[in-house]
């Protein structure tokens, strides 16, 4: 654990995880509290951020969740990112390995 203090005063909590850690966690970032609430990350096998779940607390409401998550290649390439909104974005590429196209999915449209 490593607490930090921002310039404004702000008190950061990073949990990093040394062993017996799944989701790929040995030596990452785990979870970061601040005092808006947290959030907790999970790995792929190359270090790669597959999913964070974002956790606010609100004043006066219940708890908001949000997830986001991250699909790659062998190449570790983006190929699709998930937001919390249920929104998909999509990666595509070129045989040189640069982006072709990129396509918005949303449950109502396609842009």
């Amino acid at each position: 654990m490593i607490t930090k203090t921002s310039r404004l005063k702000q008190k950061c909590i990073l949990y990093l995880v040394s062993r017996n850690a799944s989701q790929n966690r040995i030596g990452r970032l785990m979870l970061r509290e601040d005092g808006s609430g947290a959030i907790e990350y999970y790995y792929g096998k190359m270090g790669e951020v597959l999913k964070t779940v974002r956790t606010l607390i609100v004043p006066n409401h219940a708890v908001a969740t949000y997830v986001t998550q991250w699909k790659y290649d062998s190449h570790n390439r983006l190929l699709e990112m998930i937001y919390p909104d249920e929104e998909k974005v999509t990666y595509g590429y070129n045989l040189g390995g640069q982006v072709d196209h990129v396509r918005g999915y949303k449950a109502y449209f396609n842009t």
